[in-house]
């Protein structure tokens, strides 16, 4: 690890966080399609930004979902799990965008008093890796709980155990790279 200042480590949450928000806005309007459809809308680039760039109006539910991680974090001083249950029950009032049917129709449970061991679906959907940045975040520093808190935030809505490898190996590697000197690279083999 290496010394930081408060203000290098708040930048880097910061910059986490909003990177999370930019990069599902800018991947919103291509969610569901395959490769060959995305790269041909960027034959040339500026072009594609100047004639599209009305449709990056907004985030989805990976976006919200991060948030209500956060919200989640802060009410509890990390993750307890009914605390968290809450959050994403209070999403639904958002209301949800874009969501996934195994996502939503999991949180829809919850919201109905289904335990989240019977409420989750056995979907292996990325979701949970896409709001798990938070406890990359907050538990950088102790890599067992991350583990612990990166697999409820994922076995809530995702049974499956490919969302919860997805959502433990993006939180690990922002807990990795949190700590890293951006000027200076990094390894693969670290």
């Amino acid at each position: 690890m290496i010394d930081m200042d408060f203000k290098g480590l708040e930048d880097k949450f910061i910059g986490t966080l909003l990177g999370t928000a930019i990069g599902d806005t800018l991947g919103v309007p291509f969610e569901g399609q395959i490769r060959e459809q995305i790269i041909r809308y960027f034959d040339d680039f500026d072009e594609f930004i100047d004639k599209n760039h009305n449709i990056f109006r907004t985030y989805s539910d990976d976006t919200q979902l991060t948030i209500h991680t956060v919200k989640a974090i802060i009410r509890a001083g990390g993750i307890e799990e009914e605390i968290l249950i809450d959050e994403f029950i209070k999403w639904l009032n958002d209301p949800p965008i874009g969501a996934g049917f195994g996502c939503l129709s999991s949180i829809r449970k919850l919201s109905n008093g289904i335990p989240w061991k019977n409420a989750a679906s056995n979907s292996g959907g990325n979701g949970t890796a896409m709001r798990i940045s938070p406890i990359g975040l907050f538990y950088s520093n102790n890599i067992e709980q991350l583990k612990k808190a990166a697999s409820l935030n994922s076995n809530i809505t995702h049974s499956h155990p490919a969302a919860e490898a997805g959502a433990r190996v993006v939180a690990a590697s922002i807990a990795f790279l949190l700590y890293k000197d951006p000027n200076k690279g990094f390894s693969i083999n670290e």
